[in-house]
């Protein structure tokens, strides 16, 4: 059966600004940056408080993945399933990536659950921000 959840993956076109915007602008913490192959590099991220599961930000290399793989991974740049994240104050939250430049794809919003908000990464990848009802929270 299946255990747990490892990682999930993100493809980004470049990854150094990926890891920048992950860490510098979503608070995010750096986990791996390794040379897998000559120019190929894992690099795996994690929400602070959340580091046994990572976001490995990877870039589709034709050499590594094979042509028609890395065309099919380069197509779903921008378009990855929206992962959850919870926050503790979602329309401050909100405001503060405004700030910083970060698209706003749907402001806060009441929910069932609680408070939910969506942001775009920098290449257009949703995160959707939710601040739990005091009831569903944590």
């Amino acid at each position: 059966m299946i255990e747990r959840l490892a990682f999930v993956t993100v493809y980004v076109e470049d990854q150094d600004d990926a890891l920048d915007f992950y860490t510098n602008t979503l608070g995010f913490v750096p986990h791996e940056d390794t040379e897998v192959a000559p120019g190929v590099r894992w690099v795996t991220v994690s929400p602070w408080a959340q580091a046994e599961v990572a976001i490995a930000l990877e870039k589709p290399h034709d050499e590594f993945h094979g042509p028609e793989t890395a065309a099919r991974m380069r197509a779903q740049i921008g378009n990855s399933t929206p992962w959850a994240y919870v926050v503790h104050d979602c329309r401050g939250t909100v405001e503060q990536l405004a700030e910083a430049n970060v698209t706003i794809r749907q402001q806060p919003a009441e929910r069932l659950f609680g408070l939910e908000a969506v942001i775009e990464d920098l290449y257009g990848n949703p995160l959707v921000l939710v601040e739990p009802d005091e009831d569903d929270a944590e």
